[in-house]
């Protein structure tokens, strides 16, 4: 086996590697700017800033000391309630309170009786 010995590559497999990678680069760019999400975030952006907003304002001016982790819980619960039935927010406490009966163990062989 030689030690020297030369490796000749030609033009276009040392400049495909780099084209492919420009190829990607754009796909991405161009994905990015005509199908990205920018303007379905543009609205919640402009809602999230209004809500701090107000909230900043109620925490700092409002002539009562309020706490404002019970008025974000009480925001969000009542956001969600417009959307559906079937949608709910549950507080930390709460989660661990509905969790809690779960994590105990069953016993019995999982039969009821309707009556």
């Amino acid at each position: 086996m030689k030690e020297n010995q030369d490796i000749k590559n030609s033009p276009i497999i040392v400049k495909l590697p780099i084209l492919i990678s420009l190829t990607l680069a754009g796909g991405i760019l161009v994905g990015a700017t005509f199908f990205g999400g920018h303007n379905k975030m543009a609205g919640v952006t402009k809602g999230f800033n209004k809500y701090r907003e107000v909230l900043s304002l109620v925490e700092t001016s409002y002539v009562d000391s309020v706490n404002t982790d019970t008025l974000v819980d009480y925001s969000i619960k009542k956001m969600l309630e417009k959307l559906d039935p079937h949608t709910s927010y549950f507080s930390a406490d709460e989660a661990a309170l509905a969790k809690a009966p779960l994590e105990a163990g069953f016993d019995g062989i999982g039969i009821e009786f309707n009556v």
